[in-house]
């Protein structure tokens, strides 16, 4: 079973279909985001949505959650609409994965393997939680599972892009 789950700014509005938090047009300071370990199932993947363009305040909202390593990341984006997506994306994953784990989105720690994919470090991971993650422009998606691994991919296309003639 996929859940999906939309994340946006736009505005407070939030309600939807059985099994799915429309949070596209939520606050992010008004996500639900308290019971959704108890939701996933071991043969489930959650999939959560979310604009990577971010308002100011909730930028700065979010930038306390990274850890140092992911501050100095972010520093290093040459274009600040770069570095905001980077912060709003690695945020948001906190947020989100810290409510599965119970625990607060500033104190997660990840763990990276040679590819440079992002994993709960192993002593913080009780709940066998994995995560994959995947961007383009201005959107991000996130996949959530328990005891499995899990990939996820989102690719922006453009109208502008000869796709036929190149195929």
């Amino acid at each position: 079973m996929v859940c999906n789950r939309n994340i946006d700014h736009r505005n407070g509005h939030a309600g939807g279909e059985s099994g799915m938090i429309d949070t596209e047009h939520t606050s992010i300071d008004k996500w639900n985001l308290t019971s959704v370990d108890d939701e996933l199932g071991a043969d489930e993947a959650h999939v959560w949505r979310a604009s990577l363009d971010q308002p100011a305040d909730m930028i700065a909202k979010l930038a306390p959650l990274l850890s140092q390593d992911e501050r100095q990341r972010a520093e290093r984006f040459h274009r600040p609409a770069d570095r905001r997506r980077f912060i709003g994306g690695r945020g948001i994953l906190r947020r989100i994965i810290s409510a599965y784990l119970a625990l607060p989105p500033g104190q997660l720690r990840f763990t990276y393997n040679e590819y440079g994919k992002p994993a709960v470090s192993d002593d913080q991971n009780d709940r066998a939680l994995n995560f994959n993650l995947s961007h383009s422009a201005e959107l991000i998606l996130y996949a959530v599972t328990r005891k499995r691994s899990v990939g996820i991919d989102i690719e922006y296309i453009r109208e502008d892009f000869a796709t036929l003639e190149i195929a």
